[in-house]
């Protein structure tokens, strides 16, 4: 990561003209020179270096231009597997900190770097009652008030304020488990930054999501089938479809054959297909699975694997079993139903 700087800048000494952001800081318990790296988040796990310095004695000064300001961005050092977070501001920003809990350094340099420390320091006292509560009782409520809590407190860092960059790259985070309507509304709580890579990350998830939810059409797609034919989604147009994301490998989506077997049985006579999609990536495992499991319905998959196949990129699929139910003129009628809530969903349709 650090060695291969796919999107690395010029980095001017900290004496140039002070425009853009000047960071500067020491961190404690840096042995001799070393070197801390600006990281920037890449997609879903990856980080860039985007800057470099060298540090004396735990102190180093570095300078991003005008165009790498108002971004969050992580400082690494050498020899810690920790970073510090911070926000690009304009002018000056310095982190002050130690490498054996780099991670709640503090960070001076202009409000959107405020809320990061107020944010450490909830989370430092946060965690501590949480874990002392967790080590005294395993009483559910106790724990389901702690989450309140931390929802509560992740909201007023949220909707602090819309122009906030800070605020929006926190909701990045869990963004995968927004429905619809969330993503809507944080779309319009943040107007102001309309245009920001934060905003378009947000506004494409949400982009996505609108066209898998209930209303929408089902995209479209063509896959293999296990006997080395194909299958169109479209090609089960008059038909309830039940549409099922699942793997060899997802013990969950395993379980819930036993749940699309009972469906199958139940309702296939009456009108309705079941397909399931897999994210495999050897037909060998694919068909294995297909054959212990007894899936005696319509199974396809692009055997792309994971994430990576263009079908579930296109359902924005972030976890499976992933399951949509879809009328006979295609549209999406639910999505995310289970088990006995979704036998009772097909139940409804047929009048059974």
């Amino acid at each position: 990561m650090r060695a291969a700087m796919a999107a690395a800048v010029g980095v001017f000494a900290a004496s140039c003209a002070d425009n853009g952001c000047k960071l500067e800081g020491v961190i404690g318990g840096m042995e001799g020179n070393s070197t801390v790296y600006v990281l920037a988040k890449v997609g879903e796990y990856g980080r860039d270096t985007i800057a470099t310095a060298k540090a004396e004695n735990g102190r180093f000064a570095l300078q991003l231009p005008d165009s790498l300001t108002g971004r969050v961005y992580n400082l690494a050092v050498d020899g810690s597997r920790s970073t510090a977070l911070f926000v690009s501001e304009r002018g000056k920003v310095r982190i002050e900190g130690d490498l054996s809990d780099l991670y709640f350094a503090r960070v001076s340099g202009g409000k959107e770097n405020a809320r990061i420390n107020l944010m450490h320091d909830f989370s430092r006292d946060f965690n501590a009652r949480r874990n002392k509560a967790l080590a005294e009782t395993r009483d559910h409520a106790i724990f389901q008030a702690f989450d309140a809590e931390y929802n509560r407190f992740f909201d007023s860092i949220t909707y602090s304020d819309p122009a906030s960059v800070y605020a929006l790259y926190t909701v990045l985070g869990p963004i995968t488990m927004y429905k619809i309507d969330k993503l809507d509304s944080l779309l319009a709580f943040f107007a102001p930054l309309a245009g920001h890579p934060y905003y378009n990350e947000l506004k494409a998830r949400a982009d996505i999501v609108r066209s898998v939810s209930p209303g929408a059409v089902a995209p479209d797609f063509t896959a293999q089938t296990p006997d080395g034919g194909t299958i169109r989604l479209s090609d089960l147009r008059g038909k309830y479809v039940l549409l099922d994301f699942w793997a060899s490998w997802c013990m969950p989506c395993r379980a819930e054959t036993v749940h699309t077997r009972k469906l199958y049985e139940a309702f296939h006579q009456s009108g309705l297909e079941v397909l399931s999609f897999s994210l495999d990536s050897k037909a060998e495992d694919w068909k294995r699975a297909i054959e212990e499991d007894r899936m005696i319905w319509l199974n396809a998959s692009d055997l792309v694997g994971g994430k990576l196949s263009p079908v579930a990129q296109a359902y924005g699929i972030d976890g499976i079993p992933a399951i949509w139910l879809i009328d006979p003129e295609g549209r999406i009628i639910a999505e995310g139903l289970r088990g006995e809530k979704l036998y009772e969903r097909c139940s409804e349709l047929f009048g059974k």
